[in-house]
């Protein structure tokens, strides 16, 4: 996946693991240095995750809600923050 920018030097980038939760890392730099992995509330199976911008301004992510040992990728969840 590709970053999202949140404005002109942020960007934020969304990670998938084998450990059943995504995991997510701000640049604040347009992408120059990265802030270390943070943990979020997202169950994943190891499989793509994909944010956009609402034309509200929030945003939202499409993603799988499994956890990894059940290697399912079915059930597209989609989940919408405004609080970036």
């Amino acid at each position: 996946m590709d970053a999202m920018r949140m404005d002109s030097m942020e960007l934020l980038q969304l990670f998938r693991t084998t450990r059943n939760i995504t995991y997510s890392s701000r640049s604040l730099d347009a992408g120059l240095t990265w802030g270390a992995p943070e943990r979020n509330a997202l169950p994943n199976p190891n499989s793509k995750l994909h944010v956009i911008r609402l034309s509200n301004g929030a945003l939202m992510t499409a993603y799988n809600h499994h956890k990894y040992r059940l290697r399912q990728r079915s059930n597209l969840f989609v989940a919408v923050s405004t609080d970036e």
